[in-house]
């Protein structure tokens, strides 16, 4: 199956920053001849990695031009969720056609900048990190849910489940000390808030080698805007203003990276 790259009507460039390509089963040892296609796609070949080339771009209808996050369930069921309103919209991943549409009780707004899956329920974060946990609703429906609190000290950009499916991953942005790192924080099921400490921190550096493979100098900084968990447990990182994607192991062990 190939990996499904999904891009916003109008606004292709930025918000193909706002998911990672889902990797639906793309993501295949690397032989000869894929490593040679991937080094063409502009990326990094180290062991798995994700296939550029291998992507299906589509866009989706207008309603959802301010879709700011997307999550795979149960590897078949895509959703993606509103940028500022608790709507949840199930969508055809083979089209992007709209399938059901369902809201959190209370019409909450707020500055909302991820999705979920984990453990048959969806999370969905805001950028201080709150978490709202719910099952997926029938068509139309209002559901009820449930607030964990946050305790980060950095703006969230990107939610997704962790290697195993036994808690959620946030990248922070604008963290305090995090100029020359990467940081990202986790989450458990029955924990009272987010990992005080990043459970994953990625110096800034350990990239270079990447992307003097790709003849390029790293960039000054990396500003995370999604991130998602590759069927082998890999992590992947989209920096929307430096256009640049990034592949981690699930410890933090730089493996690629794309322009």
């Amino acid at each position: 199956m190939s990996a499904l790259r999904v891009s916003v009507r109008r606004c292709a460039l930025a918000l193909a920053t706002v998911t990672v390509g889902l990797c639906t089963g793309a993501c295949a040892e690397s032989d000869d001849a894929t490593a040679a296609s991937e080094q063409a796609a502009g990326f990094n070949v180290t062991g798995r990695t994700y296939r550029l080339d291998a992507a299906i771009q589509y866009e989706l209808p207008d309603v959802l031009r301010e879709i700011s996050g997307l999550t795979l369930a149960n590897g078949t069921d895509l959703y993606g969720h509103d940028d500022e309103q608790s709507i949840i919209y199930q969508i055809d991943y083979r089209g992007g056609r709209i399938l059901r549409r369902f809201a959190l009780e209370g019409g909450l707004r707020a500055d909302f900048e991820g999705i979920a899956w984990l453990a048959g329920r969806l999370y969905l974060t805001t950028s201080a990190g709150q978490l709202f946990e719910f099952h997926p609703g029938a068509a139309n429906a209002v559901v009820p849910y449930q607030v964990h609190t946050s305790g980060l000290d950095c703006e969230v950009e990107g939610l997704t489940g962790s290697s195993g499916q036994t808690g959620l991953i946030a990248a922070c942005k604008n963290r305090p000390g995090g100029k020359k790192a990467l940081h990202l924080h986790d989450w458990r099921p029955g924990s009272a808030e987010w990992s005080e400490a990043p459970a994953i921190r990625i110096r800034r550096s350990q990239f270079d080698a990447a992307f003097a493979r790709l003849n390029r100098d790293r960039p000054e900084k990396f500003q995370p805007t999604a991130i998602t968990t590759t069927p082998e447990g890999h992590l992947l990182m989209i920096a929307g203003p430096q256009k640049v994607l990034l592949e981690f192991t699930a410890e933090g062990v730089p493996l690629a990276a794309a322009l």
